[in-house]
């Protein structure tokens, strides 16, 4: 079923042309490794990142900036203070304290059903698939795998998922 209903996400992936420049490209599984590269990435990407040191006095002016959007966002008010850009170093500890073993209170990799955060590792599909979802997937989407370069061809198994990628370890 689950094969099934992901179909209106993996056709669309499947029909995308991923030579376009304008557009970032991101696998789940890269930015759950590396998330401090991805998201200085991202925001570079889209211009919005402020490479320059954040001085203390910078710190200082963005405390009121902080609260007076919050204030306005809560309560309406006269209008927000917006920042062109986000300094590096306030961006990595917005990450920092949003990654998963804060939020979800335990290491990732323990799983736990019951939590929105349920394990926090990319790649445990292959702990549910079986050979006939792998027959299923084959035919709904050929050559998807490949074309996404998880896959050399359309012989993989789950015998050869078993080994791990650069991204999940």
């Amino acid at each position: 079923m689950e094969i099934e209903f992901s179909e209106r996400y993996l056709r669309p992936i499947a029909d995308w042309d991923f030579s376009m420049p304008h557009v970032l490209e991101l696998k789940f599984e890269e930015v759950t490794a590396r998330p401090y590269e991805s998201v200085l990435r991202i925001f570079s990407f889209l211009g919005l990142l402020d490479e320059e040191e954040w001085p203390w006095w910078q710190q200082l002016i963005d405390t009121p900036r902080f609260v007076w959007n919050r204030a306005t966002r809560r309560w309406g008010g006269f209008g927000r203070w917006p920042r062109r850009t986000i300094p590096a170093e306030k961006l990595l500890g917005i990450v920092h304290a949003l990654q998963f073993s804060r939020l979800a209170r335990r290491p990732r990799g323990q799983e736990d059903p019951r939590s929105h955060y349920r394990k926090g590792q990319p790649g445990d599909w292959r702990n549910h698939f079986t050979e006939e979802h792998v027959a299923l997937f084959k035919e709904r989407y050929p050559g998807l795998l490949v074309k996404l370069g998880y896959e050399p061809d359309d012989n993989w198994t789950l015998a050869s998922q078993a080994v791990p990628n650069e991204w999940t370890g």
